[in-house]
């Protein structure tokens, strides 16, 4: 199994520029099968530490002995990169591993998933700085790659079994060696009992509160889902928590004075599916799947590819609902700098002109695109695609967005 984030990895490890490596993600995406892939690949001795429990002065003098029966150098992972404090020990050895002379060369890897607040790692030692690598879930297209080697079968099934295993590199693979539904429904099952044991009460409590947050009766993210006392005050910082960890992708309702409600999305629609108990007959039944739970899950796969071709780095996503005209369109690709807005309209079939016409009374449409089950269907006012074929949106917003820089 190959991710196409592989490749960047080995670029830092070829560039060696002296820079530190933090490859960020939320849990359960990879970071660690990244790291020993490169380890293998390059054929180098690594020592893994994690941040919550390394002792300081032990990991210096193994560092020394590991560095006495070798002529090359050592790749050292530290993981669990949680908060500052954890950011701050790495930093302290880091520090410490300068002054104790080791007589081979050290290559630095930070594995974590707190992305917020140690952007100023880039130059936090020195005229050194750190290689920042955002590492999603398997999109669509590498799922494709990774299945095309057993499964022969069209792309509009293998969107289905997508739907069904997420893009967690553990369910994939287990998926691809005994194509059973049932037990990558158990491992995502297990996964989140992991995911829930170290996280704090209220980020449990939030992240529990996702399925029905999403549902067609919400307009935004409301609190009183969690607990019928929840405030902001008491969950908020809880929320940004798991924001900056990668667990969840806010999705702002777009207004004209800038102020609204919000959703937010879990990181992996296998995740979700589970959460929301959906079996793989109705997933692999697309009739089921597009009108049950508001096409949540299908909502949630369109903004996981998204997120997994780094659109959202140049880009904000939003939603758009106005409810005297009842009209909503649930997915806004919007960029301020460049004036960019292009709705995505989810639909089984034609239909949505009608909120589409509404929002075009407040603002300027740039691109229009459709999701279409059975492919392209030849409208002239907007570009459509299937599914599977996300990444073709992807792409062709990356096209205006540097046309729009380049004039």
């Amino acid at each position: 199994m190959d991710r196409s984030i592989m490749q960047d990895v080995r670029e830092w490890y070829e560039s060696d520029d002296g820079r530190i490596l933090f490859i960020c993600g939320a849990s359960g995406v990879g970071k660690t099968w990244l790291t020993e892939r490169l380890c293998r690949e390059k054929k180098r001795d690594y020592v893994r530490y994690s941040a919550m429990s390394m002792n300081m002065t032990g990991c210096i003098e193994e560092l020394k002995r590991r560095a006495d029966d070798l002529t090359e150098e050592i790749i050292l992972i530290i993981e669990d990169i949680a908060s500052c404090k954890e950011f701050e020990r790495a930093r302290r050895l880091i520090l410490r591993l300068r002054d104790n002379e080791i007589r081979v060369n050290i290559r630095i890897i930070l594995e974590g998933c707190m992305v917020g607040k140690v952007m100023h790692m880039k130059c936090f030692i020195d005229e050194e700085y750190v290689k920042i690598l955002h590492v999603y879930p398997m999109n669509f297209r590498e799922f494709k790659r990774v299945m095309a080697r057993r499964y022969n079968c069209e792309d509009r099934e293998l969107i289905k079994m997508y739907l069904i295993t997420g893009g967690l590199p553990e369910c994939v693979s287990h998926f691809y060696k005994y194509g059973d539904f049932t037990q990558v429904r158990k491992m995502q099952a297990e996964l989140l009992e992991r995911i829930y044991r170290i996280q704090g009460v209220k980020q449990c409590d939030i992240l529990a509160s996702v399925p029905a947050q999403l549902t067609s009766e919400n307009t935004g993210f409301k609190y009183r889902q969690i607990n019928k006392n929840a405030r902001d005050r008491e969950f908020g910082g809880a929320l940004r928590d798991l924001e900056q960890r990668g667990m969840i992708y806010r999705i702002r309702q777009l207004t004209s004075d800038g102020q609204g409600n919000f959703k937010e999305y879990l990181y992996d629609v296998g995740l979700l599916g589970a959460m929301l108990g959906i079996d793989e007959r109705s997933i692999m039944n697309m009739d089921i799947l597009l009108t049950m739970n508001d096409k949540m899950l299908v909502k949630a796969y369109i903004i996981q590819e998204l997120y997994s071709t780094g659109l959202m780095e140049q880009c904000e996503l939003c939603y758009w609902y106005k409810p005297r005209a009842k009209a909503k369109l649930p997915i806004i690709l919007h960029m301020d700098d460049n004036g960019i807005t292009a709705p995505i309209i989810l639909c089984h079939g034609r239909g949505k002109e009608k909120s589409v016409h509404s929002f075009e009374e407040s603002y300027k449409v740039d691109r229009l695109y459709k999701i279409l089950m059975t492919g392209a269907d030849g409208q002239a006012d907007c570009c459509s695609v299937a599914l599977w074929e996300m990444e073709q949106i992807c792409t062709d917003i990356k096209n205006i967005i540097n046309l729009e820089k380049s004039e």
